[in-house]
Protein backbone atom coordinates (compact mmCIF):
# COMPACT_ATOMS: atom_id res chain seq x y z
CA UNK A 1 0.00 0.00 0.00
CA UNK A 2 2.77 2.60 0.53
CA UNK A 3 5.06 1.21 -2.12
CA UNK A 4 1.48 2.37 -4.39
CA UNK A 5 1.34 5.94 -2.24
CA UNK A 6 4.36 6.92 -2.99
CA UNK A 7 4.35 6.09 -6.73
CA UNK A 8 0.94 8.15 -6.90
CA UNK A 9 2.40 11.15 -5.33
CA UNK A 10 5.27 10.94 -7.80
CA UNK A 11 3.53 10.53 -10.33
CA UNK A 12 1.11 13.34 -9.43
CA UNK A 13 4.62 15.72 -8.90
CA UNK A 14 5.58 14.66 -12.56
CA UNK A 15 2.04 15.39 -13.91
CA UNK A 16 1.96 19.10 -12.28
CA UNK A 17 5.48 20.00 -13.38
CA UNK A 18 4.66 19.38 -17.06
CA UNK A 19 1.42 20.29 -17.11
CA UNK A 20 2.47 23.58 -19.00
CA UNK A 21 -0.18 26.59 -18.45
CA UNK A 22 -2.24 24.65 -15.83
CA UNK A 23 0.82 24.71 -13.62
CA UNK A 24 -0.50 28.57 -12.50
CA UNK A 25 -3.15 26.11 -10.91
CA UNK A 26 -2.11 23.52 -9.41
CA UNK A 27 -1.29 23.66 -5.50
CA UNK A 28 0.58 20.70 -3.61
CA UNK A 29 0.51 20.60 -0.13
CA UNK A 30 2.30 17.37 1.83
CA UNK A 31 -0.19 15.17 3.57
CA UNK A 32 0.55 14.49 7.46
CA UNK A 33 0.17 10.62 6.73
CA UNK A 34 2.57 10.28 4.16
CA UNK A 35 5.84 9.14 4.07
CA UNK A 36 9.10 11.11 4.96
CA UNK A 37 10.28 10.24 0.94
CA UNK A 38 6.77 11.40 -0.08
CA UNK A 39 7.07 14.76 1.81
CA UNK A 40 10.12 15.53 0.46
CA UNK A 41 9.46 14.72 -3.34
CA UNK A 42 6.11 17.15 -2.89
CA UNK A 43 8.48 19.71 -1.13
CA UNK A 44 10.70 19.92 -4.30
CA UNK A 45 7.77 19.98 -6.28
CA UNK A 46 6.77 22.87 -4.68
CA UNK A 47 10.26 24.47 -4.68
CA UNK A 48 10.41 23.31 -8.41
CA UNK A 49 7.26 25.60 -9.07
CA UNK A 50 8.17 28.94 -7.22
CA UNK A 51 11.10 28.81 -8.84
CA UNK A 52 9.11 29.20 -11.90
CA UNK A 53 11.03 25.81 -13.73
CA UNK A 54 8.36 24.46 -14.41
CA UNK A 55 8.43 22.86 -18.32
CA UNK A 56 6.48 24.26 -20.80
CA UNK A 57 5.15 27.19 -18.92
CA UNK A 58 4.75 30.47 -21.64
CA UNK A 59 7.27 32.96 -21.64
CA UNK A 60 4.09 35.72 -20.92
CA UNK A 61 3.23 34.07 -17.96
CA UNK A 62 6.73 33.44 -16.68
CA UNK A 63 6.99 37.56 -17.33
CA UNK A 64 3.79 38.08 -15.20
CA UNK A 65 4.90 36.68 -12.29
CA UNK A 66 7.88 38.04 -12.37
CA UNK A 67 6.56 41.30 -12.43
CA UNK A 68 4.14 40.09 -9.67
CA UNK A 69 7.08 39.18 -7.41
CA UNK A 70 8.79 42.36 -8.64
CA UNK A 71 5.90 44.61 -7.22
CA UNK A 72 4.99 42.58 -4.59
CA UNK A 73 8.88 42.98 -3.03
CA UNK A 74 8.63 46.78 -3.60
CA UNK A 75 5.24 46.96 -1.50
CA UNK A 76 7.07 45.04 1.04
CA UNK A 77 9.87 47.26 1.39
CA UNK A 78 7.63 50.86 1.02
CA UNK A 79 6.00 49.53 4.06
CA UNK A 80 9.49 49.10 5.49
CA UNK A 81 10.27 51.89 5.24
CA UNK A 82 6.98 53.96 5.75
CA UNK A 83 7.11 52.28 9.51
CA UNK A 84 10.82 53.50 9.66
CA UNK A 85 9.65 56.79 8.68
CA UNK A 86 6.66 56.83 11.65
CA UNK A 87 8.49 55.47 14.59
CA UNK A 88 11.40 58.16 14.02
CA UNK A 89 9.09 60.82 13.28
CA UNK A 90 7.78 59.25 16.66
CA UNK A 91 10.64 59.47 18.86
CA UNK A 92 10.87 62.98 17.81
CA UNK A 93 8.10 64.02 18.41
CA UNK A 94 8.33 62.11 21.70
CA UNK A 95 11.59 63.58 22.81
CA UNK A 96 10.42 67.50 21.96
CA UNK A 97 7.07 67.26 23.94
CA UNK A 98 9.62 65.49 26.94
CA UNK A 99 11.93 68.39 26.49
CA UNK A 100 12.94 71.93 28.21
CA UNK A 101 13.37 75.13 27.43
CA UNK A 102 15.06 78.50 28.51
CA UNK A 103 13.13 81.92 30.33
CA UNK A 104 13.96 85.31 31.23
CA UNK A 105 13.57 88.80 30.42
CA UNK A 106 15.75 91.14 27.50
CA UNK A 107 16.70 94.23 29.63
CA UNK A 108 18.06 96.94 26.96
CA UNK A 109 18.31 99.58 29.67
CA UNK A 110 15.16 98.59 30.61
CA UNK A 111 12.90 96.01 30.06
CA UNK A 112 12.01 96.08 26.79
CA UNK A 113 8.89 94.47 25.33
CA UNK A 114 8.10 92.81 21.61
CA UNK A 115 12.10 91.86 20.85
CA UNK A 116 12.66 88.25 18.77
CA UNK A 117 14.31 86.44 21.52
CA UNK A 118 16.14 83.12 20.13
CA UNK A 119 17.43 79.90 21.22
CA UNK A 120 20.53 79.18 18.86
CA UNK A 121 23.49 76.55 17.91
CA UNK A 122 26.62 77.02 16.34
CA UNK A 123 27.73 75.06 13.42
CA UNK A 124 31.20 74.03 12.49
CA UNK A 125 31.59 76.81 9.57
CA UNK A 126 30.63 79.25 12.14
CA UNK A 127 27.14 79.68 10.70
CA UNK A 128 24.32 80.36 13.81
CA UNK A 129 21.14 78.14 13.44
CA UNK A 130 18.21 79.04 15.11
CA UNK A 131 16.43 76.39 17.16
CA UNK A 132 13.68 78.15 18.78
CA UNK A 133 12.38 81.79 19.31
CA UNK A 134 9.78 83.94 20.77
CA UNK A 135 8.78 87.23 21.67
CA UNK A 136 9.49 89.09 24.73
CA UNK A 137 5.84 90.25 26.95
CA UNK A 138 4.77 93.93 27.78
CA UNK A 139 7.49 93.26 30.60
CA UNK A 140 10.43 92.34 28.41
CA UNK A 141 10.22 88.28 30.12
CA UNK A 142 10.35 85.67 27.27
CA UNK A 143 9.88 81.66 27.60
CA UNK A 144 11.31 79.43 24.36
CA UNK A 145 10.01 75.80 25.28
CA UNK A 146 9.85 72.58 23.38
CA UNK A 147 13.69 72.40 23.26
CA UNK A 148 15.24 69.03 23.57
CA UNK A 149 18.13 68.63 25.87
CA UNK A 150 20.88 70.44 25.14
CA UNK A 151 23.55 73.31 25.37
CA UNK A 152 22.38 76.81 23.43
CA UNK A 153 23.34 79.74 22.94
CA UNK A 154 20.04 82.62 23.58
CA UNK A 155 20.15 86.09 22.01
CA UNK A 156 17.65 89.36 21.70
CA UNK A 157 17.10 91.28 18.77
CA UNK A 158 19.69 88.90 16.04
CA UNK A 159 22.43 91.00 18.52
CA UNK A 160 22.90 90.66 22.08
CA UNK A 161 23.93 87.44 23.35
CA UNK A 162 23.44 85.70 26.68
CA UNK A 163 24.61 87.73 29.19
CA UNK A 164 25.53 90.82 27.40
CA UNK A 165 28.03 90.09 24.12
CA UNK A 166 27.90 90.92 20.78
CA UNK A 167 29.25 88.19 19.70
CA UNK A 168 28.69 84.40 19.97
CA UNK A 169 32.44 83.43 20.90
CA UNK A 170 31.89 85.71 23.76
CA UNK A 171 28.31 84.39 24.66
CA UNK A 172 27.95 81.71 27.64
CA UNK A 173 26.14 78.80 26.92
CA UNK A 174 22.79 77.98 28.71
CA UNK A 175 21.76 74.31 29.34
CA UNK A 176 18.16 72.85 29.01
CA UNK A 177 16.91 69.70 30.61
CA UNK A 178 14.28 67.27 29.19
CA UNK A 179 11.32 68.56 30.95
CA UNK A 180 12.55 71.71 32.61
CA UNK A 181 12.46 75.30 32.23
CA UNK A 182 15.80 77.01 32.42
CA UNK A 183 15.50 80.28 34.22
CA UNK A 184 16.87 83.40 34.83
CA UNK A 185 18.66 83.86 31.73
CA UNK A 186 18.73 87.55 31.56
CA UNK A 187 19.80 89.44 28.43
CA UNK A 188 20.81 92.96 29.19
CA UNK A 189 23.17 95.87 27.71
CA UNK A 190 22.92 99.02 29.56
CA UNK A 191 23.60 101.91 27.36
CA UNK A 192 23.26 104.17 30.10
CA UNK A 193 24.09 107.58 29.74
CA UNK A 194 27.51 109.44 28.43
CA UNK A 195 28.80 113.02 27.21
CA UNK A 196 28.49 112.38 23.16
CA UNK A 197 26.30 115.15 21.52
CA UNK A 198 24.77 115.30 18.21
CA UNK A 199 24.60 117.89 16.52
CA UNK A 200 23.49 119.36 13.38
CA UNK A 201 20.92 121.45 11.23
CA UNK A 202 17.55 120.45 9.59
CA UNK A 203 16.34 123.11 6.51
CA UNK A 204 13.34 122.24 4.09
CA UNK A 205 14.09 120.85 -0.18
CA UNK A 206 14.42 124.77 -0.86
CA UNK A 207 17.38 125.20 1.91
CA UNK A 208 15.15 127.38 4.28
CA UNK A 209 16.11 126.45 8.22
CA UNK A 210 13.44 124.24 9.62
CA UNK A 211 12.20 124.81 13.34
CA UNK A 212 10.39 122.92 15.47
CA UNK A 213 11.22 119.57 14.07
CA UNK A 214 12.55 116.80 16.26
CA UNK A 215 15.22 114.69 15.64
CA UNK A 216 16.27 111.08 16.89
CA UNK A 217 18.98 109.30 17.72
CA UNK A 218 18.49 105.13 17.29
CA UNK A 219 21.35 102.82 18.18
CA UNK A 220 22.30 99.89 15.98
CA UNK A 221 19.17 97.71 17.44
CA UNK A 222 16.46 100.33 16.75
CA UNK A 223 16.29 101.63 19.96
CA UNK A 224 15.74 105.13 20.55
CA UNK A 225 18.94 106.61 22.41
CA UNK A 226 17.42 110.72 22.90
CA UNK A 227 16.33 113.19 20.29
CA UNK A 228 16.45 116.89 20.32
CA UNK A 229 14.29 120.20 18.33
CA UNK A 230 15.24 122.25 16.18
CA UNK A 231 15.78 126.03 16.61
CA UNK A 232 14.44 129.08 14.51
CA UNK A 233 17.87 128.78 12.76
CA UNK A 234 17.43 124.87 11.94
CA UNK A 235 19.93 123.82 14.74
CA UNK A 236 19.30 120.83 16.73
CA UNK A 237 21.15 119.32 19.58
CA UNK A 238 20.88 115.53 21.06
CA UNK A 239 22.93 114.86 24.35
CA UNK A 240 24.18 112.62 26.79
CA UNK A 241 24.67 110.18 24.52
CA UNK A 242 27.08 106.66 25.06
CA UNK A 243 29.80 106.37 23.05
CA UNK A 244 28.83 104.44 19.65
CA UNK A 245 26.88 104.81 16.47
CA UNK A 246 23.71 105.93 15.90
CA UNK A 247 20.82 106.76 12.87
CA UNK A 248 19.21 110.06 13.09
CA UNK A 249 16.17 110.16 11.81
CA UNK A 250 13.70 113.09 11.12
CA UNK A 251 10.39 111.98 9.39
CA UNK A 252 11.27 109.76 6.52
CA UNK A 253 15.31 110.97 5.55
CA UNK A 254 17.92 109.46 7.97
CA UNK A 255 21.18 109.89 8.15
CA UNK A 256 24.43 107.53 9.49
CA UNK A 257 26.41 109.44 11.94
CA UNK A 258 29.52 107.81 13.41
Amino acid sequence: MKRWTLSLMVALWATLVGSGAGWAQQRVVPSAAATPTVQQALRSAQAALRANRATGLPSDVQDAIRATNFRRAGERAMRRTTARVAARVAARQARIASGGGISGTAIFGAPSPGLTVEAVKDNEDGAVVVIGSTVTDAAGAYTISNLAAGSYYVRAAEAIYYPSAFDISDATRVIVVDGQITPNIDISFDFGGGNVSIAGTVTHPDGMPASGVTVTAYDDLGFEQGFGQSDETGTYQINDLPDGRYYVAVDRATTVIF
